[in-house]
C-alpha cells in the first residue's frame, strides 16, 4: 500500500498534510479489467508498463494511458507516468 495525497502517490513517511488535502490509501498490486472493447492492466509503473506492452504488441493492437501504441519504439514515450494503463484492444 502507498498513500496518495492530492492524487500524487508519496511514500507514508514523505506525505505533509495540509488543511483539505485529499488522503487515499492506494494499492500499487496491478488490477485488470475485462471490457466490451478490451482487457485493461493498471496501476503499472514506467517498467512495468513497458514491459507488459512490449508483449501485449506482440499480440495485436494496444492502448497506453487510453493512446494507441503501434510501434515498439513507442512504448517508451507512452509508459512516461509514474501511474500507468496498458490496455490491449479488441
Amino acid at each position: 500500500m502507498k498513500v496518495a495525497v492530492d492524487g500524487r502517490l508519496t511514500s507514508a513517511d514523505d506525505a505533509t498534510c495540509r488543511a483539505g488535502a485529499k488522503v487515499d490509501l492506494v494499492s500499487t498490486t496491478p488490477v485488470t479489467k475485462t471490457t466490451a472493447t478490451g482487457v485493461t492492466s493498471w496501476p503499472l509503473t514506467k517498467s512495468e508498463c513497458a514491459a507488459l506492452a512490449a508483449k501485449l504488441l506482440e499480440k495485436g493492437a494496444i492502448r497506453i494511458n487510453g493512446s494507441s501504441v503501434d510501434q515498439p519504439d513507442q512504448i517508451t514515450s507512452a509508459c512516461s507516468k509514474s501511474s500507468n494503463s496498458v490496455t490491449l484492444t479488441r
